[in-house]
């Protein structure tokens, strides 16, 4: 039986945020990610499954030995992620808060 979650042949990141909510809104807004699934209440996700293009992401509650880059003051994860407009990409980001 195959994985019927996410497609078995990329890799799946897990990002970890304070507030699962408001990074689901931020990812859209600002990368254009779309919600997949979302895990727990769905009003209060313990996390949710982003996708863009064929790319997902694992968006995650922050956690004791989890903990967001920007609880522990650190960068903790990294990402690359391959879009077609690069300066499009890198405008709606920015409009959106990125730095």
């Amino acid at each position: 039986m195959g994985n019927r979650s996410v497609p078995v042949d990329t890799i799946l990141p897990h990002v970890y945020y304070e507030d699962v909510v408001a990074a689901l809104a931020w990812l859209t807004e600002a990368f254009g990610f779309v919600e997949h699934y979302r895990y727990g209440d769905p009003e209060r996700p313990r996390g949710a499954q982003m996708r863009a293009g064929d790319a997902y992401l694992m968006v995650a509650e922050a956690r004791p030995g989890r903990g967001s880059p920007d609880a522990l003051g650190v960068s903790t994860q990294s990402l690359t992620v391959f879009v077609d407009d690069v300066d499009a990409h890198h405008d709606r980001a920015v409009a959106a808060g990125a730095r």
